[in-house]
């Protein structure tokens, strides 16, 4: 009794511990209903349109609600690649209460020309409907914040778009190459239109830009040959490289007060632009206004108060003819065009010479140090004399030391990784912290556990004795690598000592554990019958003998000295 009472509480002080660390995992699984297939989560009631079978076609409906054995989920998004490639289909509607569709969902879907989007949708991802050529019409409800990079790339057929006022900023290349595109409207409250959002929309006629715009991205309006005027909002900044490049219908631009820069080649190839309105003081990028037929390079444009009006009224100005650098930028001629500067720049009259250019400034963004590589402040670099400054302006010169910000350093975790960038330390040894020297005996329902300082995500495998353990015969979690063995395997172990290793990336783990016989009982880390073979070899090699011999000779003593005393009395 006292035995068995003593192997419960040896059993029950081991457990503890590990119940008490045990956590609690929701239970997740996957169902498929009319060939689209969802992962749902018990725990929060949800689930997730994970993919579709490619051969689906016709109209597919995205429910509101699923049911699965006998308990239902809100369907709640629609994941990254859950319709690629699903060629047939040709409509979808989606039912209240999603509220994100990801990246790529439906891209490469070439029969798709309808999509009922819900009101509860509040992202679009990326690539979402790229590729989508029979798509003709999209309404994004309000409330869409946000459209991921990409989002219409290549849907060739799509006519018209609605952007609600929710949007505040269009991706990079979102409607990019969309060629049937013919009007759109940029709602008020979007900051920037990003890098080649509208290339190579060839049957863009009319763009709307709101007042909420501050850039012009790279290649934004690129190859939009049908585009005949545009207006840029007071807000705009600054417009970028390639910005309306081959707008070959393009025939008049006028640059707003708030324009500070214009980037290399913003209206290159416009061959029918004829006016453009500029401002004192502006920075242009490398030929910004060039064309193949143009022979004069433009450096810089400026409206001077003192300049000639041309024939048309409008003033055209031209800084032309670089002839040398200074400390203070690039030294050039002012001269004025004939009002024609669609005809090849033709220069009538030169105004001034020597006049100096202030500093032609780049700017170079912040950048944060890493571990290895050092990063630098925000600054400006002149393109003309080469030096750096650390405001827009270049009134404050600037030293190289200045800018550069030193490598941080690695800060490695107990794990033996850096907390910042995930490098491993080459002196990081792994050590078993916790089930050291366990010892286990046959017919517990437990299993025994251990557990490493490596990392989790390095984990390779599990050796006992040095031979690879199936990965069926135990379990392992985070925090940092806990292996337990499985009861059902440590039966299959003989009794006594062996050796286990943790092996991960980083290195191996390694302690002993001991296997007990189901009728051994731990005594002080010894079982019974250890303390029995113990006292029988003392007692086999002489060391005992002359113990045992008094003490049964004292016995004898005793007794007889009792029955010797009773026969008196009587």
């Amino acid at each position: 009794m006292k035995k068995s009472i003593l192997s419960l509480l040896c059993i029950l002080a081991f457990a503890l511990p590990f119940v008490a660390a045990t956590p609690c995992f929701a239970d997740t699984g996957e169902t498929t209903i009319d060939q689209i297939t969802y992962r749902y989560d018990t725990e929060t009631g949800e689930a997730t349109v994970s993919d579709a079978d490619e051969s689906i076609s016709g109209n597919a409906v995205i429910p509101g609600t699923i049911e699965v054995g006998g308990q239902k989920y809100k369907v709640t998004s629609i994941g990254d690649d859950a319709f690629v490639w699903c060629a047939g289909l040709d409509q979808i509607t989606i039912l209240e209460g999603v509220t994100s569709i990801g990246d790529y969902a439906f891209s490469y879907c070439p029969s798709l020309t309808q999509i009922a989007i819900p009101e509860s949708v509040t992202s679009i991802g990326q690539g979402t409907f790229a590729y989508c050529s029979s798509l003709k019409e999209v309404a994004i409800p309000e409330g869409v914040t946000s459209i991921g990079d990409y989002a219409f790339h290549r849907c060739d057929g799509l006519t018209q778009i609605a952007i609600p006022e929710s949007v505040t900023s269009i991706g990079q290349g979102t409607f990019a190459y969309c060629s049937s595109l013919k009007e759109i409207t940029i709602p008020e409250g979007v900051t920037s239109i990003g890098d080649s959002a509208f290339i190579s929309c060839a049957s863009l006629t009319e763009v709307t830009i709101p007042e909420s715009v501050t850039s012009i991205g790279d290649g934004t309006f690129d190859s939009c040959s049908s585009l005949k005027e545009i207006a840029i909002p007071e807000g705009v900044t600054s417009i970028g490289s390639n910005a309306f490049a081959y707008c070959s219908s393009l025939k008049e631009i006028a640059i707003p007060e708030g324009v500070t820069s214009i980037g290399d080649y913003a209206f290159c190839e416009c061959d029918n632009l004829t006016n453009v309105y500029v401002r004192e003081g502006l920075s242009l990028g490398a030929d910004p206004f060039i064309d193949g037929s143009r022979d004069v390079r433009v450096l810089r444009y400026e409206v001077l108060e003192n300049a000639e009006a041309s024939e048309d009224g409008k003033v055209h100005v031209a800084i032309v003819s670089v002839e040398d650098k200074d400390g203070a930028g690039i030294t050039a001629s002012l001269a004025i065009s004939d009002g024609a500067m669609g005809d090849g720049y033709v220069i009538d009259e030169v105004k001034s010479e020597g006049l100096t250019l202030a500093h032609t400034l780049t700017k170079t963004e912040a950048t944060s140090a890493t571990c290895t590589e050092p990063g630098n402040v925000e600054y400006w670099t002149c393109d003309a004399c080469g030096k750096h400054f650390n405001d827009e302006n270049g009134a404050t010169e600037i030293e190289e030391s200045k800018w550069i910000i030193p490598a941080t350093g690695h800060s490695y975790g107990d794990d033996g990784h850096c907390m910042a960038c995930g490098a491993v330390d080459s002196d990081f040894a792994p050590a078993i912290i916790a089930g050291a020297n366990a010892t286990w005996q046959k017919g517990s329902e437990d299993g025994l556990s251990f557990t490493s300082n490596a990392a989790f995500a390095d984990f390779l495998k599990v050796q006992v004795d040095g031979k690879d353990v199936d990965a069926s015969n135990y379990t392992v979690k985070e925090g940092s690598t806990i292996v337990t063995l499985n009861a059902s395997y440590l039966e299959t172990l003989s009794a006594g000592k062996h050796t286990l290793a943790i092996v991960s990336d980083t290195g191996t783990a390694e302690t002993e554990f001991t296997v007990l016989a189901a009728e051994e009982e731990v005594v002080d880390n010894k079982t019974a019958n250890d303390s029995d073979k113990e006292l029988l070899a003392k007692t086999s090699d002489g060391s005992m003998l002359p113990i045992v011999a008094f003490s049964i000779l004292t016995i004898a003593s005793i007794v007889v000295g009792a029955l010797a005393l009773r026969r008196s009395r009587i």
